[in-house]
């Protein structure tokens, strides 16, 4: 019995998911052929995910003092997640949220997000989480949040995964402590760009030599695929086979929570990677911002069988 106290920070946001035949040109109206109003956030969609997966994770994040937020909490608790160090906001009554446009002639989405008021906070009961952690995922967009968290970890005991999202890298502040308090990144491929610019790196190597912790890189691709840097082996390109996408929303994080899967498994990358593409397929031919929950479960249990 695997015994690892895996713990996810991040935002939950109500995403609202358009789905149209063509972004229309300027001035011009795009009927609507169906919408999903349902629980989003980078973390939270880890967290399902890994619940769903039988990982019991813990979640930490803040939620205004609303119905919609309660509902969420709902659906995370529901599905294994631990969700007792949520912390309420009384001040605030809205949720983050996002409204996406889905395409289907572009094969693509616009995406607005609006913030909200939510204060983030550090409690004792946190730090003590924090601090008993195996592994952590951060993605919560509260940089003063997550730094504080940031030290109380001892990284000799956790393995700290970041989320290296553009709304962090547009922060050269934060750029280097996230950097020197993390072991693993993962990002997409203009996030990948937009890191190496922020570090003024012109390899892979750059980054390598300022960090010590560090080991590895994992850059999605989008349908392509994904490349694994990793400091004593490369790199490495995986492809990944294409599937019918109703929804991009939430591919990137249900690829990162196959990722916090494998690594709470102690799979090698190879079968982490393989792994981490089939749930973002799910998610990619889901209706929601979270994979279709019971495909997950599914595909736990045929690929541990064959992996």
């Amino acid at each position: 019995m695997i015994n690892k106290r895996v713990l996810c920070l991040g935002n939950i946001t109500q995403d609202v998911l358009i789905r149209v035949n063509d972004i229309p040109p300027w001035d011009e109206v795009a009927m609507v052929n169906n919408y999903t109003d349902c629980m989003g956030g980078r973390g939270a969609i880890v967290a399902v995910s890994l619940g769903a997966l039988g990982v019991n994770p813990t979640y930490i994040t803040y939620v205004p003092k609303c119905t919609t937020a309660n509902e969420f909490i709902d659906v995370l608790n529901l599905n294994g997640v631990n969700t007792n160090f949520i912390g309420v906001d009384d001040s605030s009554s809205r949720l983050f949220q996002v409204t996406a446009v889905i395409s289907e002639v572009q094969k693509n989405c616009i995406s607005f997000f609006s913030p909200s008021k939510i204060n983030f906070s550090v409690t004792d009961a946190m730090r003590s989480e924090i601090t008993n952690a195996d592994i952590i995922y951060f993605s919560t967009h509260n940089k003063k949040f997550n730094l504080d968290l940031m030290q109380d970890i001892d990284k000799k005991r956790t393995h700290v995964i970041h989320n290296a999202c553009s709304y962090f890298l547009n922060s050269a502040e934060y750029v280097k402590p996230m950097l020197n308090n993390s072991h693993t990144l993962i990002c997409n491929e203009n996030e990948f760009a937009l890191l190496l610019d922020v570090a003024k790196s012109n390899s892979i190597n750059d980054i390598w030599n300022m960090t010590t912790d560090l080991s590895m890189i994992i850059v999605t691709q989008g349908i392509k695929g994904s490349t694994v840097y990793t400091r004593n082996h490369g790199e490495k390109f995986y492809s990944t086979s294409e599937v019918e996408a109703l929804s991009p929303i939430g591919a990137g994080d249900s690829y990162a929570a196959g990722i916090v899967y494998g690594m709470y498994k102690d799979w090698s990358i190879d079968v982490s990677v393989n792994f981490a593409h089939k749930l973002s397929g799910i998610s990619v031919n889901s209706m929601t911002s979270y994979p279709d929950l019971n495909r997950v479960v599914k595909l736990k249990d045929t690929f541990e069988e064959v992996k």
